[in-house]
């Protein structure tokens, strides 16, 4: 499982979402990988992140599709993780 985390370096909500995605990631170590993506720094991510119509940050994929807009709640993360491996 592929899990991407959509941010900016000025988002004051980015920091929870990644601390929050990479502590449960790690509960599930060999089978998700985490990627996180600075909007502000790669052009051809912010292309990408519009055409899947993100406009808001933090924005937590899996496996390239929109699961969460926002920071997630941990067990919330960890039961979508848990349906999906």
């Amino acid at each position: 499982m592929f899990i991407e985390i959509m941010k900016t370096h000025s988002c004051p909500y980015c920091p929870a979402a990644s601390r929050i995605v990479k502590k449960v990631a790690d509960e599930f170590s060999d089978k998700v990988e985490v990627r996180e993506i600075y909007l502000d720094e790669d052009q051809k991510e912010k292309e990408r992140a519009i055409k899947l119509g993100i406009f808001s940050v933090p924005t937590v994929l899996i496996d390239k599709k929109v699961w969460k807009i926002g920071v997630p709640e941990e067990e919330d993360l960890r039961n979508e993780i848990k349906t999906n491996l």
